[in-house]
């Protein structure tokens, strides 16, 4: 397809998008900027052009040139309008939703707003790191020459896009959770579209989805949009004619609190891990480098701690940030609610076999970072770490529940991913997809009652201990 014919349809675009724009509407968020998590304290920095790790996304981006063909191309050139006029109707409707600000106002409402504070999230990560877009790095212009000015003066980490996308799926998770895994499909899809545009990194896509969930982490505890995520379900139950669940909680039974079938499925939405042999395996074998560069005796000591996966382990290297226990004597809704939440994330990343590949120090003929371990490993990796599924997932959750504390939680759960590529016991794409099953369990639960009415029960809980630990300091 030749340039010219691209400029014409980048026109014909933007003239579309005009006419949108006209009658677009920006709703305010819910949060206020005390509120926000502080994504730069969280999310690592770039990879800087001069550095190994970028030879991973200068891989992608030339591949990304090569997919400006056909219905790659008309995909990518579609997918960088992002009015929410146009994106919320999109992804809902992907799920047989009809949704519009007319004839959904309340659904739309719910959405658009979530997206406001994702947004506003993700601008100050954009600020703080403000990386150049690849096209103007290598001095290229994208599939739509009529953004290309924007382009050329805007930042390209964490991804906009992306985080509208994560943003949507997660809104629309938490009204419709059946549809989990094709808005989580659909996120990935964007930001590959966004690649091949010539306006991202790979790497500015991920962390998108790392903003977005901590966004969400935080509006769990704003009565505004808890009010209007009630008015969004009320109106989805009368578009499918579904009654009300009344929810009675009895004594809580061990196990998950959802069933394999309400929990997202990774083979259904993820990419498949990279074969060893391929070019695109550069990255995983740069990070597993660089990480055995950062083996100090401390850092070791962290990792070996982070291999504790039971709940008792995990709350041990959360209890560090949090200053304090979370006892099931103390604080036994709480204890319940961290118990059986464990097993969802533990179990969305088990159950999430894609394809399996030797462990980074087996692969090298390395011992790992941590040797006295190596003996006790399965040879293989399967796709998604489950320590990282379950420590940033406990990082979201507990960010939730102690919000003087979010950043700190949530950096201790990202952590927990770091730990295993730094000790070379999985890769970094292993981490990232454990990552966005953990944030897409986060979301499921916040549509599961029984998990619901729980939560409530615990932070009255947390709200009543507070209260009665600042008396008797007072006193």
């Amino acid at each position: 397809m030749n340039r010219q014919f691209i400029t014409i349809l980048g026109a014909f675009m933007l003239m579309a998008s005009t006419a949108v724009n006209a009658q677009d509407q920006r709703d305010p968020g819910f949060l206020s900027d005390d509120d926000y998590p502080t994504s730069s304290r969280w999310i690592d920095a770039p990879a800087a052009i001069d550095d190994p790790l970028f030879g991973g996304d200068f891989i992608r981006y030339q591949w990304g040139k090569q997919q400006r063909v056909g219905k790659s191309l008309e995909d990518a050139v579609r997918d960088q309008h992002f009015e929410l006029d146009i994106v919320i109707p999109f992804f809902a409707n992907l799920t047989g939703l009809d949704v519009s600000r007319k004839n959904t106002p309340e659904i739309f409402l719910q959405i658009s707003r979530s997206i406001a504070d994702a947004r506003a999230n993700n601008k100050a990560a954009k600020n703080f790191y403000q990386r150049y877009r690849p096209m103007k790095v290598f001095n290229e212009g994208s599939v739509e020459p009529s953004a290309d000015e924007y382009g050329f003066s805007s930042f390209s980490y964490p991804s906009g896009h992306s985080v509208i996308a994560y943003a949507s799926a997660f809104a629309i998770t938490e009204i419709a959770p059946e549809n989990v895994d094709t808005v989580m499909w659909r996120s990935r899809i964007m930001g590959i579209n966004r690649i091949i545009a010539g306006f991202h990194y790979e790497s500015d896509l991920l962390p998108a989805m790392v903003v977005a969930a901590a966004t969400f982490a935080q509006l769990h505890n704003n009565a505004d949009y808890q009010a209007q995520l009630a008015k969004a379900r009320e109106e989805y139950r009368q578009m499918k004619g579904i009654k009300a669940q009344k929810v009675r909680i009895g004594k809580l039974q061990p196990g998950a609190w959802l069933t394999a079938e309400k929990r997202p499925c990774g083979a259904h939405y993820l990419a498949l891990p990279a074969d060893t042999n391929a070019v695109e395996f550069y990255d995983d074998w740069m990070q597993y480098q660089m990480g055995k560069k950062k083996r100090t005796p401390e850092r070791m000591q962290v990792a070996l701690a982070d291999t504790a996966i039971t709940i008792n382990g995990v709350m041990n290297r959360m209890e560090e940030v949090l200053g304090f226990q979370v006892t099931e004597k103390e604080l036994p809704a709480t204890y319940a609610l961290l118990q059986k939440a464990h097993a969802d994330f533990l179990e969305v990343c088990s159950s999430t076999a894609q394809k399996a590949r030797k462990r980074p120090y087996v692969k090298a003929g390395d011992a790992s970072g941590l040797p006295e371990l190596d003996s006790t490993l399965s040879p293989t990796t399967l796709g998604a770490s489950c320590h990282s599924s379950v420590g940033f997932g406990f990082g979201l959750l507990l960010s939730e529940l102690f919000p003087e504390k979010k950043d700190e939680l949530i950096a201790r759960g990202l952590d927990y991913g770091k730990s295993r590529v730094i000790a070379g016991l999985e890769y970094m794409s292993d981490v990232w997809n454990a990552r966005s099953l953990s944030a897409a369990t986060f979301a499921c639960l916040n549509a599961d009652y029984a998990y619901l009415a729980q939560l409530d029960k615990a932070k009255k809980e947390i709200k009543k201990w507070q209260a009665k630990l600042a008396k008797q300091k007072a006193a």
